[in-house]
């Protein structure tokens, strides 16, 4: 009994983009192709169900055609006899009660085959073989009463979550004993991990403890919510699949794949995505020879396909006095040589220099003796050199009193 854990589709991101010459953003594109992928990974390995524990959008307003292109993908997925089974995220929210974009996806989608429910409940699968129970992200509004401190409110509602779970399970136990029960959801479970690499805990933001999930002996917890692709627990498998494409440059480095969990083995399996790739190029410019050594690796960049096809952008940390060295014209034209699917910029960060006053140096103090003191704190002491700058600035003092 095999099911696919998809990632949050977010159906599409159009930042780091364009719109092509038919019509279409590039950014749509590549969420078309790595959703056909997706669909084709369900086929290859004989998938029974595919869960997509929510935010299909990027946000709750989607154009029509987003939210066709969602529908159309999850029926494909019913033509082949593929179970599926959904529930709104955070981002697919309008407000509590009201009707939103998933319900929309919900009225175009085979009944018999595609379940989407923006409240808990359980679908029966598999010929009755598999109960999945679903816990859909839902406004603060509709779970509790308002509580002024953000901090207490998320706790309360952690808590109602873990309630909510432990009558589904329940149910399931209900409606369906001796079979596997599998739940999914669009919330935050403790010990996962954000992009950024950061562990999350939870503070003003609902978290469910993982503890808490695996006394109730799920055979497998599925969510959605976390880009960051994850196993918290093994066996029995409790994971994030991520998101289907890489929203910007924190995401750079994850990967982007769905899971394939084996029900009766307990058995999971990663599959990697062909979703557009991020590329940071940086430098660490301290003297000229740096400024040829970027140059060279965006040279490199291009011989060895690193940017070809992908976001890319370029950062690089530069001393004040080199910066006007950089030439951003090259930069560009080594870029657009490599073939990258779109330059996000070129980012320097200027680091400048101290220039520390002389505290002998004073109002009361001229500006040939001014001088001299800059020239010692140089450390610029040959004779000739020091009377051949005082000499000009003598000229020059004695030309603007003239005028």
């Amino acid at each position: 009994m095999k099911i696919m854990l998809a990632p949050d589709l977010h159906c599409y991101y159009n930042n780091y983009g364009k719109v092509l010459p038919n019509g279409k953003h590039s950014r749509f594109e590549d969420w078309e192709s790595t959703a056909a992928w997706l669909l084709q990974h369900a086929v290859d390995n004989d998938i029974d169900v595919a869960v997509f524990p929510g935010d299909f959008f990027k946000n709750s307003r989607p154009d029509p055609e987003q939210v066709l292109s969602v529908a159309e993908l999850l029926n494909t997925f019913a033509t082949y006899g593929i179970e599926v089974i959904g529930c709104p995220g955070n981002h697919d929210l309008l407000g509590a009660g009201k009707t939103g974009p998933v319900d929309l996806v919900k009225s175009l989608c085979d009944d018999m085959y595609v379940g989407i429910t923006n409240v808990p409940d359980v679908f029966r699968c598999c010929h009755d073989t598999v109960n999945i129970a679903v816990l859909p992200n839902i406004k603060p509004a509709g779970l509790i009463d308002a509580v002024a401190d953000p901090a207490e409110m998320a706790m309360l509602i952690s808590q109602k979550l873990v309630d909510i779970a432990r009558s589904l399970i329940v149910q399931c136990h209900e409606i369906g004993p001796g079979c596997k029960n599998v739940l999914i959801g669009h919330w935050t479970i403790s010990g996962s991990v954000a992009s950024s690499g950061q562990l999350l805990y939870g503070s003003t933001e609902p978290v469910i403890p993982l503890n808490e999930l695996l006394a109730m002996e799920w055979d497998a917890v599925l969510f959605g919510h976390i880009h960051k692709a994850q196993v918290l627990n093994e066996k029995p498998f409790v994971g994030y699949a991520g998101a289907l494409e890489r929203v910007d440059f924190g995401e750079e480095d994850d990967p982007r794949g769905c899971y394939i969990i084996d029900l009766d083995s307990g058995s999971y399996e990663w599959i990697d995505l062909p979703a557009r790739k991020f590329c940071t190029i940086s430098a660490d410019i301290k003297s000229s020879d740096d400024i040829a050594a970027l140059y060279e690796d965006l040279s490199l960049s291009l011989a060895h396909n690193k940017a070809t096809n992908k976001i890319v952008r370029v950062k690089y940390k530069v001393a004040e006095e080199l910066a006007p060295m950089v030439d951003h014209s090259e930069i560009m034209r080594l870029l657009q040589a490599a073939a990258p699917a779109y330059i996000a910029g070129i980012f320097p960060e200027i680091e400048m220099t101290d220039r520390s006053r002389e505290a002998s140096v004073t109002e009361d103090t001229g500006p040939i003796d001014a001088l001299k003191k800059w020239l010692d704190a140089k450390d610029i002491h040959g004779e000739i050199i020091r009377g051949q700058i005082i000499g000009l600035a003598m000229d020059l003092i004695t030309e603007v009193l003239s005028e």
